[in-house]
């Protein structure tokens, strides 16, 4: 599988070292454990109950292709990132949470992660209506039902380490 590491083709062993908070070492590990060879992990590989100390963290998102690009829902928003962002954006689109210039940057993001097939790791300030800018430590790994194209995303946000 690739990674991408800093906009660059890394390892994985490099990639994880490059996660500094321990719940993005533990997800990216149990992604990496759950790939069938050669393959990218699907949401058919998770086993709830082998994580459930991660549940809590995580983000599924619904990857939807259409002419225009891709286009993303949050399928799943665990109870730890809704009281972190303040709102359970559960059924709802990235579109309906955020825009402007923050959109573009996360759909970015995400539309990269689909089209590489690989993990993205970054830093960022998130802003959701009516609640203040909150700095996030985000992980992003991409699912596949069919082992190759990316249907769904796992998202960990965490704050920063200092």
């Amino acid at each position: 599988m690739n990674v991408i590491l800093n906009n660059h083709a890394a390892t994985s062993v490099s990639f994880r070292g490059s996660l500094a908070h321990p719940l993005h070492q533990e997800v990216y590990g149990y992604w990496c454990d759950i790939a069938p060879g050669g393959e990218l992990p699907g949401r058919q590989h998770i086993e709830p109950a082998s994580i459930q100390e991660l549940l809590p963290w995580m983000m599924l998102m619904d990857v939807n292709s259409s002419d225009a690009g891709w286009r993303f829902r949050f399928r799943l928003v665990g109870m730890k990132s809704v009281e972190r962002f303040g709102k359970d954006a559960t059924g709802l689109w990235l579109d309906d949470v955020a825009s402007g210039p923050q959109l573009q940057t996360v759909s970015g993001r995400f539309s990269t992660v689909v089209a590489t097939r690989a993990p993205l790791h970054y830093q960022d300030h998130s802003h959701f209506p009516g609640n203040d800018p909150i700095a996030v430590d985000t992980l992003v790994l991409p699912l596949s039902s069919d082992g190759y194209e990316v249907d769904t995303l796992m998202l960990v946000n965490v704050a920063p380490m200092s």
